[in-house]
């Protein structure tokens, strides 16, 4: 137990990410769950992305119900692949508790402002929505499906977004 506090504490900012990467896959190995989950929480705060994309692949094997905190960190994540592997985590581990993170991701888009959500991510976002399958996620599900609206300034969603949301309110 000690040794895996030892392991986590040694990756810090000035260690190769490719030296973390593989005490990550150490730590994928060890049986002390519990312990590899709080100590990872400290870390994932990691300045690279890659360090943070193995972190949440970390808790998605060894502890995935246990996993709500960070992923709804990640999904406030600046870096697109980072926050795209949180949404797919939180459909695989059907994360009631990201719910509203992931309704701010398909939330429509209003004509007149620069804030521009990636289409991949509105997609996973329904798709994770989809199998998480909280009555919440319905209405903001059917904004999406529609598209969008001049006359209500919003800005229309690509037919691949559309039809991930029609996808996922089949899955209901």
């Amino acid at each position: 137990e000690s040794s895996v506090k030892l392991l986590v504490t040694s990756i810090t900012t000035d260690m190769p990410v490719d030296e973390a990467k593989r005490i990550l896959e150490v730590l994928d190995s060890v049986e002390y769950y519990d312990t590899v989950s709080k100590e990872l929480k400290n870390v994932y705060n990691h300045y690279s992305p890659e360090i943070r994309k193995e972190i949440l692949n970390v808790f998605a094997r060894i502890m995935p119900m246990d996993s709500k905190e960070i992923l709804i960190e990640a999904l406030d994540d600046i870096d697109i692949s980072v926050k795209k592997i949180a949404i797919e985590l939180a459909g695989k581990t059907e994360c009631r508790g990201t719910v509203p993170k992931l309704l701010q991701c398909i939330v429509p888009e209003y004509l007149f402002t620069k804030i521009k959500i990636s289409d991949t991510i509105q997609e996973e976002a329904c798709i994770a929505l989809g199998k998480i399958k909280d009555v919440s996620a319905i209405n903001g599900l059917t904004e999406a499906a529609r598209g969008g609206s001049v006359i209500k300034l919003k800005k229309e969603k690509s037919m691949s977004i559309r039809v991930a949301a029609l996808y996922a309110l089949a899955n209901f």
